[in-house]
């Protein structure tokens, strides 16, 4: 409804609100995203989610069911502009068969009307990178290289078996497992890194421009550790020498890779502990993905090869039976009952018994 009133000559318009826009409403769905069986030992992935947090937990054994969903949220004036706002939220997949890439794609410039959360289970040995703006990031059980670029959220990495980057401007930083390398940055936040199996492979950095650091080594960890610190060093009972105003270095172990580690305003605790542990820690994962159970035990090397072996054996069957059923039934011979008289091979007439 509009209406025009002259106040002292001038002309002012009021208009009124539109009808129909009615209040803010907010709706919320689950999109499947349809698993596929990967049958590749090393599958690049790359994730990209500006809308929300990124969860990923590693399948084992061959062919792994690669699949997920996307849990989004919308808001908008009216049930039916937030249910349209929704729908346009969606997962654009691209790539070929050892490349695979996931995009969180929505309408531009209602990105504070919008929030979708990805979690998809992927192959054990992928290769990941992930980025995500305001997110949180939680990797289970990848044993490939794992690349992270978060703006402004927390990353959890747990049971990594391969080179770990994780780039954060504000945000803590959590990662464990027999980790083959490290380069961990954040700009603010705690890092605390649980290093309890393997050793660094190459040379390593662990850092954090304001915050506290804290690494828990097992007793056989070899590394040329080289620490910088703003306020305090908490090593326990190692050989620590300081070289000057919050710098100090420990030897562990012999001929080990240089391993960084950096806290220039905050706290650095070093811990290494006196046994070995003698099985892997257990994680405790989120709640099942979509296809998926719990995380279990990491599987050992050779486990994990005699699986690959079963599955392929399994596959290599199945398609066996396929392409016979694929040919269509064959001639079928009629069987002769056991006590019927066969007729001689050489012809003429059958030649009765005598007794």
């Amino acid at each position: 409804m509009r209406a025009a009133i002259i106040v002292s000559g001038v002309l002012v318009l009021s208009f009124g609100l539109a009808a129909g826009c009615g209040k803010t409403e907010t709706v919320s769905d689950v999109l499947p995203i349809k698993a596929t069986e990967v049958h590749k030992d090393r599958l690049a992935i790359t994730i990209v989610n500006t809308y929300g947090s990124v969860l990923l937990k590693g399948g084992r054994g061959l062919p792994t069911k690669m699949g997920g969903r996307l849990m989004r949220k919308a808001r908008a004036r009216g049930k039916k502009a937030a249910k349209k706002l929704l729908h346009e939220l969606t997962v654009v997949a691209s790539g070929s068969t050892t490349q695979r890439k996931f995009v969180v794609a929505g309408p531009k410039g209602h990105g504070a009307d919008l929030s979708a959360d990805l979690a998809m289970d992927v192959p054990v040995d992928s290769d990941v990178t992930v980025q995500t703006v305001h997110g949180n990031v939680r990797i289970f059980g990848v044993h490939g290289r794992v690349q992270v670029d978060v703006d402004r959220g927390k990353v959890e990495l747990r049971g990594m078996q391969g080179k770990v980057l994780v780039s954060v401007k504000q945000g803590e930083i959590f990662a464990s497992g027999q980790i083959l390398g490290a380069q961990i940055t954040t700009h603010k936040g705690l890092v605390e890194v649980q290093w309890l199996s393997g050793f660094p492979k190459e040379d390593s950095t662990i850092r954090t421009e304001d915050g506290d650091l804290k690494l828990m080594v097992h007793k056989v960890f070899k590394a040329s550790v080289r620490m910088s610190y703003g306020r305090s060093l908490h090593a326990g009972n190692l050989d620590v020498k300081k070289s000057g105003q919050g710098k100090a270095r420990v030897e562990l172990g012999q001929d080990g890779k240089l391993l960084v580690l950096a806290a220039p305003k905050g706290n650095l605790h070093l811990v290494q502990l006196s046994i070995v542990p003698p099985k892997p820690i257990r994680l405790k994962g989120p709640p099942p993905i979509r296809g998926g159970g719990l995380i279990k035990q990491p599987r050992s090397a050779a486990d994990i090869e005699r699986l690959r072996e079963q599955e392929r054996k399994e596959f290599e069957e199945r398609e066996k039976r396929a392409r016979a059923a694929s040919r269509g039934p064959g001639r079928k011979i009629p069987s002769r009952p056991s006590n019927e008289r066969q007729p001689p091979r050489s012809g003429g007439a059958m030649v009765p018994k005598t007794r």
